[in-house]
């Protein structure tokens, strides 16, 4: 084996939180059982992921929560048990090989103790680079085109494969647990900013992503994605521009989504009525001070998100 990717395997720990992830999860880990730790959370599947990850990487942790407690808080609980320099976050339906995680490794180590986040370009099944960022100050993450051809700083970096220096993670205390699920990434990315860490994206360092694929997809599957997203998003709005920021926003959501609903429904595009009632939903309940409920049926094994789609 190449030095620089035992290097990277032996001071890596590598972590998947699963959510009914039985579909995925065998792809994911199989690579990474040469690494010197595999920690799989699971958040209560009712499937049998734990039993794949433990077949497909036989040397894995495996620890089972007995709820789904949302993917920052079981990612926290991972960290937690983290003994190597760096660990490598990884969606159940990311794939990613061990000399990706070389070069993920060689470009931390090039740039030092503040370089918090170390992130690969992802590519789905059409081939099509996903590489979304977000500027700063900005909302919501946008599309990066065309892909840089060398290594490049940004404000942040989509959650979906992270490499993660975890000297840097417990010195910005982790995932913000208030979020259930997404937005996580995008809170810790800020957070790593405004004390001066670094954030790195290295184009050369691909890897393959089927998107949402984390858990099998449904109506409520749906339902719930589109609810953490517009919650998430509206709690950062008020933990870092304010209140009145985070009411303001919540209304123009209200103003946009309700009418669409309301269409849609008369029109009868259920996916689509479905969806802006999910919206409206969410930023009404933030309104009223409703916080994420941990459910069972939440698509709580990714961590990564973009901006709100309109189709």
């Amino acid at each position: 084996m190449d030095a620089a990717v035992q290097k990277a395997l032996d001071e890596t720990t590598v972590i998947v939180v699963a959510y009914n992830s039985a579909g995925v999860i065998e792809a994911c880990l199989a690579p990474f059982c040469g690494a010197r730790a595999v920690i799989v959370v699971d958040n209560a599947s009712g499937d049998d992921s734990p039993a794949r990850a433990a077949a497909a990487c036989p040397g894995a942790r495996i620890v089972r929560n007995a709820e789904n407690v949302g993917y920052g808080r079981a990612m926290n609980q991972a960290m937690t048990l983290v003994e190597t320099p760096y660990a490598l976050h990884l969606n159940p339906d990311a794939v990613l090989s061990p000399e990706t995680l070389a070069r993920l490794h060689t470009a931390a180590e090039a740039n030092g103790a503040r370089a918090a986040i170390v992130a690969p370009v992802l590519y789905t099944p059409k081939g099509e680079p996903e590489l979304h960022a977000i500027g700063p100050g900005g909302r919501n993450y946008g599309p990066i085109t065309p892909t840089p051809e060398g290594d490049f700083c940004t404000w942040s970096a989509t959650g979906a494969v992270w490499l993660c220096r975890t000297a840097a993670w417990r010195a910005l205390g982790g995932f913000d647990e208030n979020i259930f699920l997404y937005h996580e990434d995008l809170d810790f990315c800020r957070r790593a900013r405004a004390e001066e860490f670094a954030i790195l994206v290295v184009p050369e360092a691909r890897g393959a992503h089927l998107i949402s694929r984390s858990t099998p997809p449904s109506a409520r599957i749906r339902w719930r994605k589109e609810w953490n997203i517009v919650w998430g998003h509206l709690y950062l709005e008020r933990k870092f521009r304010g209140g009145a920021a985070a009411h303001a926003e919540a209304w123009r959501i209200i103003r946009k989504r309700v009418p669409k609903a309301v269409f849609y429904a008369l029109v009868f595009r259920p996916k689509r009525f479905l969806r802006d009632l999910a919206i409206s939903h969410a930023a009404v309940s933030f309104l009223l001070g409703i916080r994420p409920v941990p459910a069972r049926d939440a698509d709580a094994a990714g961590g990564a998100a973009v901006d709100l789609p309109e189709k």
